[in-house]
């Protein structure tokens, strides 16, 4: 999906070959569209309000029609026959309509000569699909955990981007445990344009409000956020070179933490750089934000010896320690320490073992 103009998949099939739908939904759109043999488009609403859409094409007799509700393995159509490429074109997306190739119907298939898929909201069709089997994430692009603000109702809040940044998972801690994750689409964080994220991070500002930051696909610019009267609002783009941190410009994590006793109650600031082979950490204090400092990985003697990192977080835990975590530089291990007179060794777990799926 990274190179290709494709937007989705091509999977093999016979004229007889059933297609049906991957989850449950609406159907949005079930008629011909301009290419070879009818299109389907189905709306599925996610438990946490988000909304993902499936399309199918090159279908034909249709057993659905826009407005019926289908369940997980209900019946589409069969695949028409183009000149013996028989084949499904099938596509999973934030957008219900993109308006791409000067084409406005559900699913022109392809998103121009030297574009990114992902960056006009499509979601590589195989991995939602493992989702949806139940199947859990084996990689995350970042994890951050939120201590708990107005936006949050004052609950804990782990969050993780994954699927090549095109989607969030977040949970929330509630009497006395961690909830089941829940799934939202980058394009439902009220980021206009960006469809897919390295990272975000949310922590108060120095008034207090609730801030995130998002860093965008290339790691070049930071999207800031204050929730105010209920909800998120854009407050600027900053590109990263401004950041200040020496001879950086592009970074693979972005994380702010609000203040607690491992930070003298200051917010501290941490950026990973684009290598991971190193953090580079600031903290405000007074009425503004102090000088970069350095932090080689290997003083923080992680497991298996990491050298390099993919992502920082700083917040409090369930029982409201400090906790830091670091994400191995490959994704598949989170490695973990609790303040308390001090921090306190390492443990590791695979993110595997978060259990995050739909």
């Amino acid at each position: 999906m990274s190179t290709l103009t494709h937007a989705g998949e091509d999977w093999g099939g016979t004229l007889e070959t059933d297609i049906k739908a991957i989850g449950s939904g609406t159907v949005l759109f079930a008629q011909n569209a301009g290419y070879p043999g009818a299109v389907v488009v189905i709306d599925h609403t996610l438990h946490s309000g988000s909304h993902l859409y499936s399309m199918y094409g090159h279908l034909r007799d249709l057993k659905v029609s826009a407005g019926k509700q289908v369940s997980t393995g209900t019946v589409l159509g069969k695949l028409c026959d183009q000149d013996g490429n028989v084949h499904l074109h099938w596509e999973v997306r934030q957008v219900a309509i993109p308006d791409l190739c000067d084409k406005n119907y559900p699913g022109p298939g392809y998103t121009g000569p030297g574009t990114d898929a992902r960056d006009h909201g499509y979601l590589p069709p195989s991995g939602v699909l493992r989702l949806l089997q139940g199947r859990p994430i084996d990689t995350m692009h970042s994890f951050d955990r939120v201590t708990g603000d107005v936006s949050t109702g004052g609950r804990l809040v782990q969050r993780v981007v994954a699927l090549e940044g095109t989607l969030v998972f977040e949970r929330f801690f509630e009497g006395g445990g961690w909830q089941p994750w829940q799934l939202r689409a980058v394009a439902d964080l009220n980021v206009a344009k960006w469809y897919r994220i390295r990272s975000i991070s949310q922590a108060p500002r120095p008034s207090g409000a609730p801030k995130r930051d998002l860093l965008s696909a290339d790691g070049t610019q930071l999207l800031a956020q204050e929730f105010v009267n209920g909800g998120w609002r854009s407050i600027g783009t900053v590109p990263v070179a401004n950041l200040g941190a020496p001879n950086v410009d592009h970074l693979i994590d972005f994380e702010q933490t609000g203040g607690d006793l491992a930070t003298l109650s200051r917010l501290k600031q941490t950026a990973v750089p684009q290598d991971g082979r190193g953090l580079y950490t600031r903290f405000y204090e007074g009425t503004s934000w102090q000088s970069w400092s350095y932090v080689n990985p290997e003083s923080l003697h992680l497991p298996d010896g990491a050298l390099r990192v993919r992502a920082f977080s700083q917040g409090l835990e369930g029982a409201g320690l400090p906790k830091q975590e670091v994400l191995s530089w490959d994704g598949r291990k989170l490695y973990g320490r609790t303040f308390q007179n001090g921090w306190g060794p390492w443990s590791q777990k695979t993110a595997v073992e978060f259990g995050i799926h739909y």
